[in-house]
């Protein structure tokens, strides 16, 4: 308690030796150069946690599997490779579908991670043109390994 009083000694004596006027704008000058370190910090704090949400979410298999395959599927449909359509479809049907598509056509409405298969490809479903499509991807490089219509 002691050292309490003294501080306050000291801020009272500076006080009176500056006169009273100085020493309020002194005290609002602290105040707002203080004010603006916890803004500052505050802001920099909430940057901080921005930056690793999205980090975390990006490597987050749930996440990163869903664009990566609406990004897969929406560059195939658009560039109507049918090379890759045949390569990935897993039955004629499916062939037939998905090479009618127009290129317009993209990716809605993608599920979360539904399972994995034998060969450890994560299994999604996604809408296109209306219609249900599982579609299976590698694990860790995230490329589309298969496509089956429902």
């Amino acid at each position: 308690m002691t050292a309490v009083r003294l501080k306050c000694s000291v801020a009272i004596s500076s006080v009176s030796d500056q006169g009273p006027r100085k020493a309020l704008t002194v005290w609002k000058g602290e105040y707002r150069l203080n004010l603006k370190k916890g803004i500052f910090a505050l802001a920099c704090t909430g940057i901080a946690l921005l930056l690793f949400f999205i980090v975390i979410m990006y490597n987050n298999p749930q996440t990163r599997g869903q664009v990566s395959l609406e990004k897969q599927l929406n560059t195939i449909i658009a560039n109507h490779a049918v090379d890759q359509i045949k390569s990935l479809s897993q039955n004629e049907q499916t062939y037939q579908f998905m090479a009618r598509l127009s290129p317009t056509i993209q990716c809605k409405r993608t599920s979360d991670i539904q399972g994995m298969n034998r060969d450890s490809q994560y299994y999604y479903v996604t809408t296109l043109d209306d219609k249900n499509v599982d579609v299976y991807i590698r694990k860790g490089d995230w490329k589309v390994m298969g496509i089956h219509l429902q």
